[in-house]
């Protein structure tokens, strides 16, 4: 019985000891306190396309199969297109696309061209001409972007225009993949 009176005694004890606390008017509260969170992200890259890519104005050469090449893997001032039948290409008509990343970081850029592109008559005809190789007559893909520095892309190909091609502008876009990789 003593074991029983103990445990007695102390629960008394301890609610001897609340009931005090409750009568002597201590308050007890909780409170849910919200506290704001934020961060503040800023994207300094940005990709813009500065030229768009002209094989320039050719005067075909009457029943040839005309290849018509802009190399622009490396620079701007270097590409023009050559005609592999001797069709003659008016002079500053021709210049390749770019592609130019500003951004204040480093980074490997990485780029993927389509594999080729048909290009349909604006006018009445619906006649085609295909660009391909892009890939070889480009900006290779994983080049270093240098701090500060705008990084340029520069987009070159392969025309291809079958024999007798009705005279016309022709157009139409590609879609060059570029995405970015720490170094």
């Amino acid at each position: 019985m003593r074991k029983i009176w103990k445990s007695s005694a102390l629960l008394l004890g301890t609610a001897a000891v609340l009931g005090a606390i409750a009568l002597s008017g201590t308050k007890a509260e909780a409170a849910a306190v919200e506290v704001p969170v934020e961060v503040k992200i800023n994207k300094t890259l940005v990709e813009e396309m500065t030229s768009k890519l002209s094989f320039g104005e050719i005067d075909l050469v009457p029943g040839q199969v005309e290849t018509i090449t802009l190399d622009a893997k490396t620079d701007l001032a270097a590409a023009e297109s050559t005609a592999t039948k001797g069709s003659p290409i008016a002079t500053y008509s021709s210049f390749p696309g770019v592609i130019t990343i500003k951004s204040a970081n480093t980074f490997k850029v990485n780029v993927v061209y389509p594999t080729n592109v048909s290009l349909v008559g604006t006018g009445t005809n619906t006649s085609t001409v295909t660009v391909a190789d892009f890939i070889t007559y480009s900006t290779a893909t994983g080049a270093t972007k240098a701090p500060g520095a705008d990084h340029p892309i520069y987009i070159g190909g392969k025309l291809s225009i079958p024999a007798d091609t009705p005279n016309d502008t022709y157009s139409g876009k590609i879609s060059v993949t570029v995405s970015y990789a720490a170094i």
